[in-house]
């Protein structure tokens, strides 16, 4: 729920106001004066102030003029309330800063018009601020990784070379620098279920390095020479805990990490092979394309990503190329209908 502050001398007007925006379903706090007003926004931190210029204690503008001079409020949006349309009262008030001015006696209609405009539009802002304060923290913090990986050992891994073994004790984060990487657990019977396929930028084995557990999973080599940069346990530590923006980074890819898990487990229990097949082409191909490339995988490794048979695998992916979703050559697939593909009935 949205919280309002009315600052209003009037005890009728301010009344007023109060209710008819409780039964808009705002939340609605006031304050007769001024300084009183100024308290309350420290306290409250509403999303929207209703102020009147004349207000004893503490005028209308000299709250404004306080209000902006903190990083806390400065961008909380005012709404001044005055008696005289085309004043000098409304020309001060907005070069002060305010958002909007309304006119006494203030319509109902009006009143709840502008305080639902201003605030629809103070959301659109604060939204594209976070996404651009996400975006810069992300940039930094990837840049901060590759800060870390100056001079540390790139080693490099045959085809279908082991990185790492479920059970082994943590020692790196681990960046892929080219070729690719194949995340996967195994059941009793030796059956293996890819979990994921990193390619050239991305970085593994941070989840792990952060619970302090042993290694949940297995990670080996897909391609011959894949070259993967190593970085120390201590070092990635030191940073997570010293840095904002590299832990921000850890902490969205930790989020982002366990949301894939549940979609792909809940796939895999309700979605069709074709359906299952056809959301891992496409998760491949994103990694294909970053490195200008096609999906290139074995068909058993296809089948232990989605959960199936490998013959199930090329009998569905035959049905996709006479259906023209996809287009294999020399052993690549390529995404032709990408639209149709992901909308696909499960």
């Amino acid at each position: 729920m949205e919280k309002i502050l009315v600052l209003e001398e009037s005890r009728d007007l301010r009344h007023n106001i109060e209710g008819i925006l409780k039964l808009s379903g705002y939340e609605v706090y006031t304050a007769a004066d001024g300084r009183r007003g100024v308290k309350q926004t420290m306290q409250l931190l509403p999303d929207l102030i209703l102020c009147d210029v004349l207000l004893p204690e503490l005028s209308g503008f000299q709250v404004l003029e306080i209000l902006k001079r903190s990083n806390v409020t400065q961008d909380i949006p005012v709404i001044f309330l005055t008696n005289e349309a085309g004043s000098d009262d409304i020309r001060k008030g907005m070069s002060l800063g305010a958002d909007d001015y309304l006119i006494k006696p203030i319509d109902n209609v009006d009143l709840l018009d502008a305080v639902a405009a201003r605030l629809k539009k103070n959301k659109k802002v604060l939204e594209q601020t976070d996404a651009q304060v996400s975006l810069f923290d992300d940039a930094r913090g990837l840049q901060i990784l590759e800060e870390l990986g100056r001079n540390q050992e790139v080693r490099l891994f045959a085809a279908r070379e082991r990185i790492f073994a479920e059970g082994d004790v943590p020692r790196y984060l681990y960046m892929v620098k080219s070729g690719r990487v194949e995340i996967f657990k195994t059941n009793n019977h030796g059956k293996e279920l890819v979990l994921d396929v990193f390619s050239a930028g991305d970085f593994f084995g941070y989840e792990d390095l952060v619970f302090n557990l042993p290694h949940h999973d297995n990670a080996l080599a897909i391609d011959n020479q894949t070259r993967i940069l190593l970085i120390p346990r201590s070092l990635f530590l030191e940073t997570l805990l010293t840095n904002r923006q590299f832990s921000a980074l850890i902490i969205k890819h930790l989020a982002n990490a366990i949301e894939t898990k549940e979609q792909r487990m809940l796939s895999i229990a309700y979605d069709s092979v074709r359906k299952r097949i056809a959301n891992a082409l496409i998760r491949l191909s994103e990694h294909a394309k970053a490195n200008g490339d096609g999906v290139k995988i074995f068909r058993q490794d296809l089948s232990n990503m989605v959960g199936t048979a490998k013959e199930s695998v090329s009998r569905t992916l035959s049905e996709f190329r006479k259906e023209k979703l996809i287009e294999i050559r020399q052993g690549k697939i390529t995404i032709l209908n990408k639209d149709r593909l992901a909308n696909l009935q499960g």
